[in-house]
């Protein structure tokens, strides 16, 4: 994904496949922030089919890069109370 100039950018309000322009051989980069009132060991999943990685303030948290048919692996991060950056890429 570093490597790559983005084809579109945009905003939405939430995580979604839809802007994709054809069924297969695209990918996304996903980022938004969420907060959180106290302290917590968080659990964080996703499911695809060719890889994604989930990544909270840089750190990768959720591995499931690769082909494959789809399948779902979850990743657990201890988050202090704040505000947080989390990153999704996505390809297809």
């Amino acid at each position: 994904f570093k490597r790559l100039a983005p084809a579109a950018q945009g905003a939405g309000p939430a995580f979604s496949l839809r802007p994709a322009r054809r069924p297969e051989g695209y990918g996304f980069r996903f980022e938004g922030f969420f907060r959180l009132d106290k302290e917590e060991e968080c659990v964080f999943a996703l499911t695809s089919d060719d890889g994604a990685r989930l990544e909270i303030d840089g750190r990768t948290v959720v591995d499931n890069v690769g082909m494959h048919s789809s399948q779902m692996r979850e990743g657990r991060a201890k988050l202090a109370a704040g505000v947080h950056k989390v990153v999704v890429l996505y390809f297809q």
